[in-house]
């Protein structure tokens, strides 16, 4: 089964992003880190296929997780979400990250999004 590491600072969109991932779980087993530097502890402990991290996070920043994410584990897709449209974030984003959906994400589209890079299970 494929695992997928979600990544963002605030508890309500983790939640919900868990009662998404909740009717996925016989096809995709989701982890959860609340904050980019329990993002870089998992990511440096534990395998995973996929990455969804929000960008704009206190302390360690989603440009930070996706940098060290390409280092350890170049071949894993990135997938980064932003409420935010900054030109220069997006075209740095672009080198580290394989897509990027804009904050809130439709559950349907992230679904989509997910299939793309890792399949079904």
């Amino acid at each position: 089964m494929k695992s997928i590491l979600f990544v963002d600072d605030e508890p309500f969109i983790l939640s919900s992003i868990s009662r998404m991932m909740r009717k996925e779980r016989k096809r995709w087993n989701a982890d959860y880190a609340n904050g980019g530097e329990e993002a870089l502890e998992k990511i440096r402990s534990e395998t995973y296929d996929l990455l969804v991290t929000d960008m704009k996070m206190p302390v360690v920043d989603g440009m930070e997780v996706l940098r060290t994410a390409e280092e350890l584990y170049p071949k894993m897709p990135r997938i980064a979400l932003s409420g935010y449209s900054e030109k220069e974030t997006d075209a740095r984003t672009k080198k580290l990250a394989q897509t990027f959906l804009d904050k809130p994400c439709d559950s349907n589209k992230l679904k989509k999004t997910i299939e793309l890079f890792i399949g079904d299970s």
